[in-house]
């Protein structure tokens, strides 16, 4: 199978999933999010304000907590299942929410178009986050925000045995990963991590805060290294000229963990 069938095939299995889910979806997580994730959202948005993009709006969890007098918000999802759950959200709570299908990993938006973008719990599911990053480090304007709920792996070896241990179920079950490095991939696609809040379980879930970083070229001597003079604060030091792509920030080859995506 070439890779434009297998990314394909990839999709279409996570839609079906989220279609099948979306019918139960928000009963199943009502215990969670009544505890927790309502605060966390409402935390995470209260002060957006202009073009903002929601990348995995689901069953539009996050619609009750933007202030829609300062915020113009875009949604988009690729379940419909789960996409007709939030239009009808919208309608009846009166949410002003432009809200379409549309895949992350290919977002059909000119660059630079957003003010800010929304991920809350997306790319656990997602088929290929990297990819996704990447769409929305191109359709963030000049120094954009990333805003972010995430559970992610967890830097605590025992906490982190568990999310290993469990992945293959879980993500079988929902299509949700447990054990993705998603604060490195966040780096790696050229973002800066201005807010780092561990909320539960130690170290799992987290509220990001990031900013789009301008490319970074670091000038290497003759035997390959760069000196410390070289490097800019943030920017981890394989960083150099060689390692990037150019378009934007993309550095080939040194992602471990999420480069090998498990479905």
């Amino acid at each position: 199978m070439n890779t434009g069938a297998k990314e394909e095939k990839d999709r279409a299995l996570v839609r079906q999933r989220y279609n099948r889910a979306s019918l139960t979806y928000d009963v199943m997580e009502w215990p969670i999010e009544r505890m927790a994730f309502r605060h966390w959202r409402r935390a995470l948005l209260h002060d957006l304000w202009g073009r903002v993009l929601e990348v995995g709006v689901g069953t539009g969890k996050n619609l009750p907590y933007y202030d829609y007098n300062k915020v113009q918000l875009t949604g988009v999802d690729l379940s419909e299942g789960m996409l007709r759950r939030a239009k009808a959200l919208a309608a009846r709570r009166g949410f002003l929410a432009d809200l379409r299908q549309m895949d992350a990993e290919h977002l059909d938006f000119p660059n630079g178009t957003f003010d800010a973008v929304v991920n809350t719990f997306v790319l656990c599911s997602v088929p290929h986050p990297a990819e996704v990053l990447r769409e929305i480090v191109r359709v963030l304007k000049p120094n954009g925000r990333l805003l972010m709920l995430e559970h992610v792996l967890s830097q605590v070896r025992h906490i982190a045995r568990m999310q290993q241990w469990m992945d293959p179920l879980a993500s079988r079950m929902m299509g949700a990963h447990m054990d993705r490095d998603t604060v490195s991939a966040i780096r790696l696609a050229g973002f800066s991590i201005v807010r780092d809040e561990k909320l539960m379980l130690e170290d799992v879930f987290r509220r990001l805060e990031c900013r789009v970083q301008p490319p970074v070229f670091i000038s290497t001597t003759p035997g390959g290294g760069a000196s410390e003079s070289d490097q800019s604060p943030g920017v981890p030091p394989f960083f150099t000229e060689s390692s990037l792509s150019p378009c934007y920030k993309e550095p080939t080859g040194l992602i471990t963990s999420i480069s090998a995506e498990r479905t």
